[in-house]
């Protein structure tokens, strides 16, 4: 039996207006088209925003929403005073 540390419930972001977010779909890695399909919507994705979603990537949903929970830990679980200590200058460092 593995023993996974406890984490926080990730709690999802109200729902926006406007989803800018692009979704990957992994399915289409089955066939060469499909997969220089995904190279170009992967690069766009990543180059524009730096973030996207993937989907049928064949994690179960427990799976899936506990990497939620650890990925939100360094957004909810530091506090905001050490994440200054980190902050950047994105103009003028690039």
């Amino acid at each position: 039996t593995v023993t996974v540390p406890q984490t926080p419930k990730y709690v999802p972001a109200l729902p926006t207006k406007e989803n800018h977010l692009a979704i990957i779909d992994l399915s289409k890695a089955a066939t060469a088209e499909g997969r220089a399909e995904l190279a170009v919507e992967l690069r766009e994705a990543l180059t524009t925003h730096g973030f996207c979603y993937i989907v049928n990537h064949g994690y179960t949903q427990a799976q899936n929403e506990r990497m939620f929970d650890i990925a939100d830990i360094p957004m909810s679980g530091v506090p905001e005073d050490e994440k200054r200590a980190y902050t950047g200058d994105s103009k003028k460092t690039g």
